[in-house]
């Protein structure tokens, strides 16, 4: 459990999975910008 929530560079790493939902994007504006497919932020999947 310690290596999946603290260490980075294990491939299983899972600490960071809790700031990315607590993002507003992944909830609070999902929906509202749903039917438009409006994107938010400035990175997209090709930029990480």
């Amino acid at each position: 459990m310690g290596k999946l929530l603290l260490d980075t560079d294990f491939p299983g790493y899972v600490g960071g999975i809790v700031m990315v939902f607590g993002q507003p994007e992944i909830f609070d504006k999902f929906n509202e910008n749903l039917p438009s497919g409006k994107r938010t932020g400035t990175r997209s999947a090709r930029n990480l």
